[in-house]
């Protein structure tokens, strides 16, 4: 294949050196130093290419292909001579698979057609800028990747693939990669100094045209690196999927799509970190937590409809205000979910989280906040997930007939009987819905309904404010509970056991609870609890006791020496409680009814009623009668 060969539009030259390495002299540069090259075609092999600036004196050299074919960059390109911000631009596409770029101060690997835009002046004189003007085309980064220490590198097209790593290794703090696709018209700053990092290079305008492609697709084996990345993806319904690892490693990383941003991979920067698209989705790889950080920013998602967590680690430390340093936005629902221990979404903040959406769903998933916390939604589903199957919570008996006693020559069997309950595990195990804030008010608004099961909120130093029409608050009970009892001439043996237990269900301030519930208010199994003082307002009030059971299996006098236990299944009434350890129970709008539960407060002011003390039951026990009971 012919490697880089001119059309003869330009005074473009090409000629090989004693190394092998392709050399193009340059078109000399025009009053705007910019040197124009075009190509029949561009390629870049293993011997590499130089771009001989030494005659040409360009600040800017674009070099356009105006054949049929796509270009490949599979080797080094080098500026020799004056550095030069450098242009590569093929509307059919560009791919790239071990190239490395030197002396160049930006590079734009664009999929555009070149024209000129003119420009006037701070003192009235005319210039042109060139502009890149994209409307279809691919860039694909290749196993080996794109490497170079530079300014910028834009990437430009209407399609972006990575499949090896894209790093820009220059140690400036606004050293840059930009990933732009779309259709649309990006101009060129022909007048941008070498030196300046700062400033903006291109200025780009959008078609906005629909699109149902993928437009950008980093896959995990890819990789983008440099001290500020950014990514735009403009076309109406044009989605982004990371599996790769991008790093913003000085500054910032921001994402806009105008469609779904599915993210496996880790993005970290070390400042601001924002992402902004139609719809948020991080989920993941199997085994694994992903994680999104901003380590010395602020970190804000937001969403024209949902965003969905999924074992995600989302991280932020903080703003200049010493505001909410972690922001989630959705028109629709925001849901996090957990796997497990290990595989938890979390989010975090240094300083003050803040979520707004229509639905908020916390599936076994931890908010942790260090200086406060506000929730606004319609409804808040902060509830445990368990698996659902046919008599959960139901106490299942059966009784048999075993096998035959040789002592009774066969005649009878021997007697079984069986007794067990299930409530079922969590999904991710048993990990509850957390909430925590180390530091400052927890302010939670759910217009319609908060839904707590098996779930925390706890303000260790400050309060917790809770404004919703229903309240429930509830405990979630896992595990199971069975007992066997096999008898025969000889007396009975009865074993079991139990690892039925209450997740969650506790609202704990270290200052005052407020729960302000419009139309009714519901504690089963969990604690309100406040050291200073508890205020709960509603038309209807109750609180419940869950029973939990146990079953304990003991030895008794000789028959230990039979190999006979004795089992007793007992019911046992938990939680329920409402707590004031330092100052009143405030109870207004209704009358606080208690079931199994109980009321603990210095003071207390409104009405309350005990319907039922709390219990424990023996559901079975055997009284075994006769002079040999107690021994036996």
């Amino acid at each position: 294949m012919a490697e880089i060969v001119p059309d003869g539009t330009t005074a473009t030259q090409v000629s090989l050196d004693s190394l092998g390495r392709t050399v193009v002299e340059l078109a000399d540069a025009d009053a705007d130093r910019i040197s124009h090259n075009r190509y029949q075609s561009f390629n870049v092999g293993d011997n590499g290419a130089i771009l001989n600036n030494r005659t040409a004196g360009a600040r800017t050299i674009i070099n356009e292909v105006t054949g049929a074919e796509p270009s490949s960059l599979n080797g080094e390109i080098r500026v020799l001579g004056t550095r030069a911000h450098v242009v590569i631009a093929n509307p059919n596409g560009i791919s790239v698979n071990g190239a490395e770029v030197f002396n160049m101060a930006s590079l734009a690997l664009a999929t555009g057609e070149i024209s000129y835009q003119t420009r006037t002046g701070n003192f009235g004189d005319d210039y042109r800028n060139p502009v890149v003007n994209v409307s279809g085309g691919s860039i694909y980064i290749g196993a080996d990747g794109l490497t170079g220490s530079l300014n910028r590198l834009e990437l430009l097209s209407q399609r972006f693939i990575a499949e090896g790593e894209l790093h820009n290794n220059s140690e400036s703090a606004f050293a840059s990669i930009g990933v732009k696709t779309g259709a649309g018209s990006h101009e060129i700053n022909s007048r941008l100094a070498m030196s300046d990092p700062a400033d903006g290079w291109l200025n780009s305008t959008y078609s906005n045209a629909e699109s149902a492609v993928l437009a950008v697709d980093i896959s995990s084996a890819a990789s983008l690196r440099a001290s500020r990345v950014s990514m735009q993806v403009t076309a109406l319904g044009a989605g982004v999927r990371s599996a790769g690892n991008i790093y913003a490693t000085a500054n910032h990383f921001s994402l806009t799509s105008e469609g779904k941003v599915e993210i496996s991979g880790d993005v970290k920067a070390a400042g601001d970190l924002a992402i902004e698209a139609d719809n948020i989705s991080s989920i993941a790889a199997d085994g694994q937590q992903n994680t999104i950080e901003s380590q010395f920013g602020a970190v804000a998602l937001s969403s024209d409809s949902d965003i969905y967590l999924e074992s995600t680690l989302l991280s932020a430390a903080q703003t200049a205000d010493g505001g909410n340093a972690l922001t989630l936005t959705a028109t629709g629902d925001i849901k996090l979910r957990a796997r497990s221990e290990e595989q938890r979404s979390i989010l975090f903040s240094l300083q003050g989280i803040h979520l707004n959406s229509q639905r908020l769903y916390n599936h076994s998933g931890r908010i942790l906040a260090n200086t406060g916390l506000t929730i606004n939604t319609t409804l808040f589903d902060n509830s445990v997930e368990i698996e659902a199957f046919d008599q959960l919570g139901e106490i299942s008996h059966n009784s048999h007939d075993g096998k035959r006693l040789w002592y009774t020559a066969f005649l009878q069997r021997e007697r079984q009987n069986e007794r067990s309950i299930r409530f079922g595990e969590p999904d991710a195990g048993r990990l509850i819905s957390e909430i925590i804030v180390a530091q400052g008010d927890a302010d939670i608004t759910a217009t319609e309904a908060y839904r707590g099961y098996g779930a925390d909120i706890i303000a260790n130093d400050g309060n917790i404010q809770i404004n919703t029409a229903r309240f429930q608050n509830e405990s979630a009970l896992v595990g199971e509970a069975w007992m066997t009892s096999r008898c025969n001439l000889g007396g009975c043996d009865e074993r079991g056991g139990s690892d039925v237990d209450l997740l969650g269900g506790n609202i704990q301030a270290s200052q005052q609870l407020t729960i302000d519930a419009s139309e009714s208010l519901m504690n089963v199994g969990g604690t309100l609890q406040a050291v200073n003082d508890v205020h709960l307002q509603s038309p209807v009030m109750e609180s419940h006791g869950v029973v939990v059971y146990d079953v304990l299996t003991r030895n008794k006098g000789l028959r230990g020496l039979l190999l006979k236990n004795d089992a007793i299944w007992v019911a046992v009434d938990q939680g329920g409680a409402v707590v004031s350890n330092m100052g009143t129970l405030n109870l207004s709008g209704g009358t606080l009814q208690f079931y199994g539960a109980g009321v603990a407060a210095p003071d207390i002011k409104g009405d309350y009623r005990t319907v039922r003390e709390p219990t424990t039951q023996e559901l079975l026990l055997r009284r075994r009668i006769g002079l040999g009971g107690d021994l036996f």
